[in-house]
């Protein structure tokens, strides 16, 4: 197993309620995603920034959901 966090940051226009809309309109596309264990979706509106956590069944299921550039910091 392996997890990922990922965060975003959001413009100056900051919608919370937008970014939680297109979190929950997304849900649908993770469901039964071959090697997802889990997501979680947290938002912090103070910071502006919203952050999610994924747990793969391998880092091979995770690397082809995202091809990103991968750092371990």
């Amino acid at each position: 197993m392996i997890g990922v966090f990922v965060t975003f940051q959001f413009a100056e226009k900051f919608d919370e309620r937008a970014v939680r809309a297109i979190a929950e309109t997304a849900r649908a596309r993770f469901e039964g995603m071959p090697g997802l264990r889990s997501k979680a979706f947290t938002l912090n509106p103070a910071k502006r920034e919203a952050a999610n956590f994924y747990v793969w069944d391998s880092e091979a299921a995770a690397k082809a959901f995202s091809p990103m550039n991968w750092s371990t910091g």
